[in-house]
């Protein structure tokens, strides 16, 4: 039986240096705890044994291969070695999902006693979620991979159908944009280009398509897609009208915003295009409660595309503040209650406790957008003298509040419009699971991290201290996030300033962060959490970018600056070993700009820097980066960025065969694990 209340966690930190290769493990007196809980009744703890990671290229999986005791374990030419506790029982857990017969999603997890037997897990789970999964898909069973915890099996259902879900935009005879969804199923055999050619023209364009243009085609990006496992393919498709292109003109009055669409002729001029935006600049009777002054254009990318988006900032002579309320349980909820106030530069601004129905709030966040549009987090949450134009943004974010009595939080929708008398039928898409709440690590294990990273602090500082003509090498810090996502504060400033990679490594990519590189003044927790596939960028524009090379589009769920550099370790796929992930950001103004390049390594990885969050396109193809920028260097495969190079001892000229040894002791949830880290140079 699987108890938490018997669990707890413990850690502890060893340096050492200069340590010579092929000493045994138990030689180095790492005082390794004789006494280690387990998660379960009855079993207990054995010896601590070696781990080695393995990554199976054929299955695209890693195991972890338990390679004997730390008594016997010599240190070879590794940069790392996981020690992990061997109790008399075995344990692991699953993961994974399913679409029931009514097409929901549902999740499931279980944590389980014994030995993972791939063949005979995967053939029972595969005929129980049979009897559940919807016909459909085709179900025939799950692909699992291990995640870096080494004890948590995530499985993928793999179908012989899946759901192809197509969104249409399009625009109205109101002039508006529209989205339509056609979905359907198909072969996981017949996932070529021709095939969703076929179904993407075989959408019916709705009878509220504009008359006052001619439809040519549906432009969408799709080079291509190798299926493994999963159950939905997603594309935006969006229409393009004969010798025209739509611009979505974005009007922000900072009390509110207005789009407009304009459809233009495909030869329309920068010069052409910011004229007419600014002759449709929205009334003051339509910009509710903001004095504006005057408007900015804003279109840094001069190229002119289907669906592109161009900004008009207002500048106002007032001040503005929004107020936001958020159902912290139900997050489909979204905002349950908003207000807007007006004032004047110099005015006191209090900060109310109470917004309609809702009292005793207690905010969580302030920060102020001036006419620059530069946003700026207000640390304490007062009443305060308003001395700039701009916009003030409050918000509570985590259900510190109260509700009048009989009122429900969730507002009451506005009532059913009148139905048009020939209403257009839409189809509707699969309703998707509520959004996964921020994964954290807990108390336990921001306290263990904490304690690695001051450890490999210190060993920075002694690295730098080393003379000019000794080799200093960097500390590494490894942590294994599980599922969680978000990075502590404490982490960050334990890091920050010294020369100590932090790698924390999630499902199914990783991030590393030199603490050198981390400058923000008002660090906190951040959410690093990457989604792949979003679709977010405009298909006209990632189209008119890449051409016909295979793309990727990331989101990152944290909005806005980290206040350090990463570099992600992203798969992009292994059939495009060689070539480059050449990394662009989707800015605010409509425009892909180009960030870096990475050459994709053998295992289908790619290591790319970033330093704030937003939506991202990688075009896959040849490097191209810019002329000005420096060259890229060639990796071979995803570790050798990091491997020190030999040096010459500076007395004799021959190659040093010491190594500089960090232990670092983590217990875990239910797979306790040391990881010692090794920077060697290389044997003679």
């Amino acid at each position: 039986m699987y108890k938490r209340q018997d669990w707890y966690q413990k850690s502890d930190s060893i340096v050492k240096n200069n340590v010579p290769l092929f000493t045994k493990l138990s030689d180095l007196n790492l005082d390794l705890p004789k006494d280690v809980k387990s998660p379960y009744d009855g079993a207990k703890f054995v010896a601590w044994h070696v781990f080695e990671s393995v990554y199976d290229s054929t299955t695209s999986t890693t195991k972890y291969v338990d390679k004997g005791s730390v008594d016997d374990y010599l240190i070879d030419n590794q940069e790392s070695i996981s020690i992990r506790p061997v109790f008399d029982k075995e344990f692991y857990k699953i993961t994974g999902y399913y679409y029931d017969k009514d097409d929901n999603y549902k999740s499931f997890s279980e944590m389980r006693e014994g030995t993972w037997d791939a063949d005979a897990e995967l053939k029972a789970l595969t005929n129980k979620y049979k009897e559940l999964f919807n016909d459909k898909y085709g179900f025939t069973g799950f692909k699992a991979n291990l995640s870096y915890d080494g004890f948590t099996y995530s499985l993928t259902p793999v179908c012989s159908n899946i759901k192809l879900s197509v969104n249409y935009e399009y625009v109205t005879k109101n002039n508006e944009c529209k989205w339509g969804l056609n979905e359907t199923f198909i072969s996981t055999d017949n996932l070529n280009a021709d095939v969703i050619k076929e179904q993407v023209n075989s959408y019916k364009m709705p009878d509220d398509n504009t008359v006052e243009y001619k439809f040519d085609k549906w432009e969408y990006n799709f080079s291509g897609y190798t299926y493994t496992s999963g159950t939905g393919l997603y594309i935006n498709a969006q229409a393009k009208y004969a010798g025209k292109y739509v611009v979505q003109a974005y009007y922000n009055y900072k009390a509110g915003e207005i789009d407009k669409v304009l459809v233009v002729d495909e030869d329309i001029t920068s010069d052409a295009l910011k004229k007419l935006v600014e002759n449709n600049r929205p009334k003051a009777a339509e910009c509710e409660q903001a004095e504006i002054d005057s408007w900015t254009y804003v279109d840094n990318n001069p190229t002119i595309y289907n669906y592109k988006y161009v900004t008009e900032n207002a500048i106002i002579k007032n001040v503005i503040l929004r107020y936001e309320i958020y159902d912290s349980e139900d997050m489909d909820a979204g905002c349950v209650a908003s207000e807007k106030k007006t004032f004047n530069v110099g005015d006191t601004i209090t900060i109310p406790t109470r917004v309609g129905d809702y009292y005793d709030i207690k905010w969580d966040n302030l920060s102020f957008e001036n006419n620059k549009n530069v946003y700026t987090s207000i640390e304490e949450i007062k009443d305060f003298v308003a001395n700039e134009p701009g916009v003030y943004w409050l918000s509570s974010e985590n259900g510190n509040y109260k509700v009048d009595d009989n009122v429900d939080p969730t507002p009451t929708p506005d009532p059913t419009p009148t139905p048009d008398p020939t209403p257009i039928p839409q189809p509707q898409p699969t309703p998707t699971p509520a959004p996964a709440p921020e994964v954290k690590l807990d108390t336990q294990a921001v306290t263990q991290t904490v304690t690695k990273v001051e450890a490999a602090v210190e060993q920075a500082k002694k690295e730098a201290a080393k003379p000019a003509t000794e080799k200093k090498e960097t500390p590494k810090v490894e942590v294994d996030m599980g599922t969680a996502t978000v990075v502590p504060v404490e982490v960050l400033n334990a890091a920050k300033g010294a020369d100590v990679d932090v790698v924390l490594k999630m499902n199914g990519y990783s991030w590393t962060i030199n603490g050198e590189d981390i400058k923000g003044v008002n660090l906190k927790d951040i959410n690093l959490e990457v989604k792949t596939d979003t679709n977010a960028v405009p298909t006209g524009l990632v189209s008119k970018l890449a051409g016909d090379k295979p793309t990727k589009q990331l989101s990152l769920t944290h909005n806005g600056d980290f206040g350090f550099k990463a570099t992600l370790n992203v798969e992009i796929g292994k059939e495009n070993a060689g070539k480059f992930g050449n990394l662009y950001y989707y800015d605010s103004d409509g425009k892909l700009v180009f960030m870096n390049a990475g050459q994709i390594a053998a295992d289908g990885s790619v290591n790319l820097s970033f330093s704030h969050a937003s939506d991202y396109v990688i075009v896959i193809g040849e490097n191209m980066t810019p002329a000005k920028d420096a060259a890229i260097p060639t990796n071979t495969n995803a570790a050798s960025a990091s491997k020190p190079q030999a040096k010459k001892s500076a007395k004799t000229g021959d190659s040093n065969n010491s190594v500089m040894f960090m232990a670092v002791l983590m217990l875990g949830l239910a797979a306790v694990a040391t990881t010692v880290y090794t920077k060697r140079r290389k044997a003679d």
